[in-house]
């Protein structure tokens, strides 16, 4: 982790966070969370300065916690996982995509993550017309 220069990772770097891998959810802890991570989450930016913060603390259905929520695939088979989704946070759809990067100090074993998300959010109507639309398109093909 201390190989990670946040210079080098330039303007993505408020979309990044880090946690230490441990046994379970609650001894693996973040490390840092990136300001618009935080803003997404809907979590204040004191959240991770104010003490060490486990997976376990990361409110659930919050952004953050989509994000992580493949991490135990990561830490085991030691690869990448990227991914994205939509859900509802009224009156929002919200879409989403992230990756979790597995890291090592060792070359063998995964001790901490490195992962970045982004979100888009959009009035539900839109997402509903633009849904309806599709269909429509598709039923008429």
């Amino acid at each position: 982790m201390s190989e990670i220069v946040p210079e080098d990772v330039g303007g993505d770097w408020p979309y990044c966070f880090i946690f230490r891998v441990g046994d379970h959810r609650s001894v693996s802890l973040f490390h840092y969370v990136g300001e618009s991570v935080l803003n997404d989450s809907e979590l204040p930016l004191s959240w991770l300065a104010s003490e060490e913060r486990s997976l376990t603390q990361c409110p659930e259905g919050s952004l953050l916690s989509r994000a992580i929520g493949h991490w135990t695939q990561v830490s085991q088979r030691q690869v990448p996982i990227s991914m994205g989704d939509v859900y509802a946070d009224e009156p929002y759809t919200v879409k989403y995509r992230s990756v979790l990067l597995p890291l090592s100090s060792d070359g063998t074993q995964v001790d901490a993550i490195l992962g970045a998300v982004n979100s888009r959010r959009a009035k539900e109507d839109t997402l509903a017309l633009a849904a309806q639309a599709a269909q429509a398109s598709a039923a008429a093909a």
